[in-house]
């Protein structure tokens, strides 16, 4: 019989290796502010892990790594330009800290490789023509890669926990010419 484990949830919920917990955003309505929870799945227990306040916000839903220390995520700023980067949560302290120096438009999502050594990351930018594109941003030092190079976009990225392939849903837009005779 399944059970409600947590209410008000915004995002995915991403769990740690054991099983045991599980991390998710939620927003604060009443500071208009953001925050990663983690919630025990048994006792179902929550603790707000770090919070996201203006003009930053969570993007995206976390990713707990495979060694269970780290919950990395991706923050949106508005403040300067609209842009979006990674960051890695110590999964019990909170601590945050950037991966690398790159810049997104909108990023929409990440998962680990299951090694822990880096993440896959669905991105738009759109110096890269304005489509959502694969990205390899290796942890922690950030070197980033971009994976794939065309006018489709591609998102809901994941990984196997071989790591042998990569899955994602390829968005194409088809536009069509139509012509009728009047009447």
């Amino acid at each position: 019989t399944p059970r409600q484990v947590a209410f008000d949830v915004d995002s995915a919920a991403t769990f740690s290796p054991d099983g045991k917990r599980a991390c998710f955003r939620r927003g604060i309505i009443e500071t208009s502010a953001d925050s990663l929870v983690v919630i025990d799945i048994e006792s179902g227990k929550e603790r707000p892990l770090v919070r996201g306040e203006k003009p930053e916000a969570f993007t995206g839903s976390p990713t707990w790594s495979p060694d269970g220390r780290t919950i990395a995520a991706g923050i949106q700023s508005a403040a300067g330009g609209f842009k979006s980067w990674l960051v890695a949560i110590d999964a019990e302290t909170g601590a945050a800290s950037r991966i690398g120096n790159r810049t997104w438009l909108v990023l929409g999502g990440a998962r680990w490789t299951p090694d822990g050594r880096a993440l896959l990351v669905s991105a738009l930018d759109m110096a890269a023509g304005g489509a959502y594109q694969l990205h390899r941003v290796a942890y922690p030092g950030g070197e980033t890669v971009r994976l794939t190079n065309d006018l489709d976009g591609y998102t809901n990225v994941d990984v196997p926990a071989d790591g042998a392939s990569v899955a994602a849903i390829r968005r194409v837009n088809v536009d069509n010419l139509w012509v009728a005779r009047p009447g």
